[in-house]
C-alpha cells in the first residue's frame, strides 16, 4: 500500500466559536497549500481513499488536496483527531486492500504514526511541518516498522513569496 500523510495547512489561531474543531485554514494557510498542490500535480497522483480528520481545517486541506488530485472516496475518521490513537488506526488501515490511501490529520498524532510505521520507536525523529507531506510505501503487510519513506515534503520549498 501507498500511502500519504498531509497534515493540515495553517489554520486561525482561534476560531469564531472558540472551540479549536471549528478553526478554519488562514488565507495564508489556503494560498500556501493551493501553491504547494498547484506544483505537485504534474505527478497526476490518484487515490482509491481520502481518510480524514473530522476537524474543520482538516476538511479545507482536503477540499484543497481534492483539486489537484483524483481520489475515488472521500471518508472522515474521528482515529485523525489531535489525539487519535496509533495502534487503533494503524489496525484499521490494514483492513483496507486498496492501493493507495491519502490521510489528512494533525499533530501530534500525524508524526507519531509515521515513527511507529517507520521503527515502532515512540520517540519521533520526523515532525510534520503544517502542510506538509510523508509518501510512506508498505511493501509488504501494513503494520509496525514496515514502512518505507518515499519522500518527505514541506511546503515551504514551492510557495512563491
Amino acid at each position: 500500500m501507498n500511502l500519504l500523510i498531509i497534515r493540515h495547512a495553517i489554520a486561525e489561531e482561534i476560531s469564531q466559536t472558540g472551540k479549536d474543531k471549528d478553526r478554519a485554514l488562514s488565507s495564508k494557510g489556503r494560498n500556501h497549500f493551493d501553491q504547494f498542490c498547484r506544483h505537485l500535480s504534474f505527478l497526476n497522483l490518484n487515490f482509491d481513499l481520502l481518510l480524514e480528520s473530522h476537524l474543520l481545517r482538516a476538511n479545507q486541506t482536503s477540499d484543497i488536496f481534492c483539486k489537484y488530485f483524483s481520489v475515488q472516496n472521500r471518508e472522515k475518521s474521528d482515529k485523525l483527531d489531535p489525539s487519535g490513537k496509533v495502534e487503533s488506526f494503524l489496525s484499521d488501515l490494514s483492513l483496507y486492500n486498496l492501493n493507495s490511501i491519502a490521510i489528512v490529520g494533525h499533530q501530534p498524532f500525524l508524526s507519531h504514526f509515521i515513527n511507529i510505521c517507520l521503527t515502532e520507536n515512540e520517540k519521533p525523529f520526523i515532525i510534520l511541518k503544517r502542510g506538509a507531506m510523508a509518501f510512506l510505501e508498505f511493501p509488504l503487510a501494513v503494520q509496525a516498522s514496515s514502512a518505507q519513506l518515499k519522500a518527505l515534503l514541506d511546503p515551504k520549498y514551492f510557495i512563491q513569496k
